[in-house]
């Protein structure tokens, strides 16, 4: 509706600065009217016809003033409607919104209002009227939807539906409701019985008999029945499609199984509730929790989808659309809806958003974007020792030893408790690091500590590993001597899933300690020198077969070595210790 930029607060001024506490001009001199007789605001209708809307809502409220007694009813005329809207800037040739509407009526001092929907036909023309009372918006009283050749024809027929509801139930409904204040109750009740059957689609009188029934707290089932008929006179009624939401989740509530369908009820009346409140945001993100909770998540996301779209900007719709798109799965368009989120609300990255970020990087591979994302949530949130663990898991996957070692140990800076086995970790990290022996002390320190003996046991044999590689690299006796050190401490605690490998590397540094020294000793003919060396010959002849699961056919060749050295070690022994 086109109108100049003012505020519905400046329409209220200039219609209480127009009218004051007076009657306006027309109804002063307008046939005597009765100053208590109820009055009646007919507002421009809608239509995509710019003139057939005024028209249209010209005929109805001239038939309806020609129809009744002026004595019983004060019809305010469109001359009065238009100035006061010219005055506030509307225009007076376009509908206004229902809001508006309600509020013209107030400033006009209306007890009630009638709107209405004109099209062209085929036929000719039709209007769909309801009518308002004015204190409140959402008490709507459809009229229904009449037809006709001529626009005055049809504008006659909705000024007969119009006194047909308005003279049945207008006065019934104030009684109803003034009986039931007064705790008359049983009166109202039989006022709102005797109108509904004089006037069978009344929607108001049902209002009163709602009211009643939630003030005595009658049951869900009761009161159901209640809204069910509102429904039936009005199936856009805001308030008995609340109401219904309301009674269904309580019912359903005492129906786990939901096998008398309340929950799949409460759903459909919350789409009917959409529609009849399609801008409402709120409900929407409703829907799809609703939808989400019972399982149908897949139903749920394109309606939230479609919300986002409709209603840029919406938060509380973004975050509903962003746990949608996390439950199923979807985590390419999660990380890209989470990343624009948070730029729209910097308070929505909390703790779980970044779980969940990172959850979805994750999920892709892209480990790059989540080791920046848990970088930001170790920045929010430093005190929280799991964010450190998640990020020097990370930035391990990364092969970033230096950084995650560095992470491990803030987490154990912020809580000793939270990281398991901490020194086993610790050992572990060092080793990647490439720090043998910082990593042997936190396996002694793990050990102390009587952390998981597995996974220490594990790590001492895993470094001794580490150590014979660089042996076997360098070919040092002072390099196989330090392997050996280690992988004999580790095989006295290796636990049983890597004992075979502790034992076959134990057998191997032996082996490769034994074999050079032999050699050596024929020239140096060393007693000492020929004792250690038949020592780590027996070593090996004892703990190679013992290994022999881990790596048989090395096991096998080694073995065959050892044969080929154990004479010649013999007779070293014999010769050079007399």
């Amino acid at each position: 509706m086109a109108r100049t930029p003012r505020t519905l607060a400046t329409l209220a001024v200039a219609l209480f600065v127009g009218f004051g506490s007076t009657l306006p001009a027309h109804a002063q001199g307008h046939r005597n009217a009765n100053p208590n007789a109820p009055k009646l605001v007919v507002v421009i209708f809608k239509s995509s016809d710019k003139q057939l809307g005024p028209d249209a809502a010209e005929a109805v409220r001239s038939h309806i003033d020609g129809d009744v007694s002026y004595r019983s009813l004060w019809v305010v005329p469109k001359n009065d409607i238009n100035v006061t809207l010219e005055a506030s800037g509307y225009s007076t040739t376009d509908a206004l919104s229902s809001a508006d509407a309600n509020l013209l009526s107030k400033q006009l001092r209306g007890d009630e209002y009638l709107e209405g929907q004109v099209t062209k036909t085929a036929a000719g023309y039709s209007i769909e009227a309801w009518l308002v009372l004015t204190r409140d918006a959402q008490l709507v009283q459809p009229l229904g939807t009449f037809e006709g050749n001529k626009l005055d024809a049809v504008a006659d027929k909705v000024s007969r539906a119009y006194q047909d509801a308005h003279n049945k139930t207008f006065e019934a409904e104030k009684k109803c409701r003034s009986d039931d204040r007064e705790g008359k109750t049983a009166d109202a009740l039989k006022e709102a019985e005797s109108a509904i059957k004089a006037y069978p689609k009344s929607t108001w009188l049902r209002y009163c008999e709602l009211a009643i029934a939630k003030e005595q707290k009658k049951p869900s089932v009761e009161v159901l029945k209640i809204v069910d008929d509102i429904r039936a006179a009005d199936p856009k009624s805001k308030i008995a499609l609340k109401e219904a939401v309301s009674l269904y989740d309580e019912l359903s509530k005492g129906d786990e199984k939901d096998e008398k369908g309340y929950r799949k009820k409460k759903i459909e009346v919350l789409f009917a509730l959409r529609d009849a409140d399609p801008t409402n945001s709120s409900l929407i993100a409703q829907i799809g929790a609703e939808l989400a909770a019972t399982g149908q998540v897949d139903q749920a996301l394109p309606v939230i989808e479609k919300a986002v779209t409709d209603n840029p900007g919406d938060i509380n719709l973004v975050k509903l659309y962003f746990n949608l798109l996390g439950a199923t799965k979807n985590t390419k368009k999660m990380a890209s809806v989470g990343e624009e989120m948070v730029k729209m609300d910097t308070s929505a990255a909390d703790q779980g958003f970044f779980d969940k970020m990172v959850a979805a990087y994750a999920a892709d591979t892209n480990f790059a974007k989540a080791l920046e994302w848990q970088s930001k949530a170790t920045q929010k949130f430093p005190k929280v020792a799991a964010n450190w663990l998640l990020r020097s898991q990370i930035e391990k996957k990364l092969g970033q030893a230096g950084p995650s070692m560095a992470s491990l140990r803030r987490a154990y800076e912020v809580d000793p408790k939270a990281v398991e086995n901490a020194h086993a970790q610790f050992a572990g990290a060092f080793k990647e690091a490439g720090q043998l022996d910082s990593a042997l002390a936190e396996v002694h320190a793990s050990q102390k500590a009587g952390e998981d003996k597995t996974m220490t046991g594990g790590m001492a044999v895993s470094i001794g590993d580490a150590l014979r590689k660089a042996a076997e690299a360098s070919k040092t006796a002072d390099d196989w001597g330090k392997a050996y050190a280690v992988l004999s401490y580790a095989d006295s605690i290796a636990p049983v899933a890597v004992r075979p490998q502790a034992k076959f590397l134990l057998g191997y540094a032996a082996y490769s300690l034994a074999a050079p020294l032999i050699q050596e000793n024929q020239t140096k003919k060393s007693c000492e020198q020929a004792k250690r060396a038949a020592a780590y010959l027996l070593e090996a002849q004892i703990n190679l077969p013992a290994g022999g699961a881990f790596a048989p056919d090395v096991t096998k060749t080694l073995l065959g070595a050892v044969a080929q050295y154990t004479p010649a070690s013999d007779s070293h022994v014999k010769a050079f210790c007399k």
